[in-house]
């Protein structure tokens, strides 16, 4: 074999190869969001800013309410417009299998790598007779917070039902 042929057979492997990433890369940059849920503590700043942390810390001037926290990260490249969250019931309540949390600060959109968090004193969002908690954009794609999360945040409300003391020592 020639120089030559050696060169064309490896430039077209070296093509066929970065042509293959690009299409691979085109097709999977899109926008995607991980959610998340946690139940945390609301607390205002000097500058009059809110801000949420651990509900079994100390509270000093906090709100004596725990809320649900959901945090809705864009963790692809591409930016997205959410819209909305809200879940869906095991059995349904009032004759409706969904519901919409009424949010603070969506529709928003969310550039790549950006987060937004959303927060309900309403602790029913994580109760055992959800089915889903999830966040909705533009294009009506629903994206879940995992179910392992959810039973967690479910399991952290029933204690702190039952005994909030307990709670606020076992986790600090």
């Amino acid at each position: 074999m020639s120089l030559t042929t050696i060169l064309a057979i490896y430039a077209a492997i070296v093509s066929s190869v970065l042509l293959g990433w690009n299409l691979y890369r085109e097709l999977h940059d899109r926008a995607r969001v991980k959610i998340s849920v946690s139940l945390m503590r609301i607390a205002t700043g000097a500058d009059g800013r809110q801000f949420a942390f651990a509900f079994h810390l100390p509270t000093g001037n906090a709100s004596a309410d725990v809320h649900v926290v959901v945090k809705m990260t864009n963790v692809g490249r591409r930016p997205m417009l959410l819209q909305g969250w809200g879940g869906e019931w095991k059995i349904p309540e009032n004759r409706k299998d969904k519901f919409v949390v009424i949010s603070q600060g969506l529709p928003r959109m969310l550039k790549g790598h950006e987060s937004h968090q959303e927060f309900t004193p309403d602790l029913s969002v994580v109760s055992p007779n959800i089915k889903a908690l999830y966040a909705w954009d533009s294009s009506g794609k629903n994206w879940c917070v995992s179910d392992k999360e959810l039973r967690e945040a479910d399991e952290q409300a029933r204690q702190l039902a039952s005994d909030p003391e307990d709670v606020s020592q076992s986790q600090g």
